[in-house]
């Protein structure tokens, strides 16, 4: 069994993505966190096999967080949600380390791909990201 983090401030969107995530096969949520310092706690504490992570938390921010996460807990894959549609935060939280990025209007639609993809290893970019980095480069 996967046992996943999801690191959102809003309780309603933890709510849904515990309830897609609760759908799929083979995985479960260990923890929720709403902001950084609960979200260290969590990790400090049990074993986790990918996180979640909301790109705009309360105090420090989800990059910020990410950057201790990969530091810390390299082993652990992460992918960041967001609202945002600056590809600027797609860019830095894969240079940070960040093995996704998902948009949390798509949710229903690519939350399913983008964590078989990243727990096979692999890198998911929604497509609404891919689309503006070819485009980008």
């Amino acid at each position: 069994m996967k046992k996943l983090l999801i690191v959102d401030d809003i309780k309603m969107l933890r709510s849904s993505v515990r309830q897609i995530i609760n759908n799929m096969a083979g995985l479960q949520i260990e923890g929720e966190a709403a902001n950084a310092f609960e979200a260290l706690d969590q990790l400090s504490k049990k074993e986790f096999h990918l996180i979640l992570l909301d790109i705009n938390l309360p105090g420090k921010s989800g990059i910020q967080l990410l950057e201790e996460i990969t530091a810390g807990y390299p082993q652990i894959p992460v992918i960041m949600m967001s609202t945002y549609d600056e590809v600027q935060f797609v860019k830095k939280s894969l240079q940070i380390g960040a093995k996704g990025f998902i948009r949390k209007t798509n949710l229903v639609n690519e939350l399913g791909v983008a964590v078989e993809t990243v727990l096979s290893g692999n890198v998911f970019i929604c497509e609404y990201f891919r689309d503006k980095l070819e485009k980008n480069i």
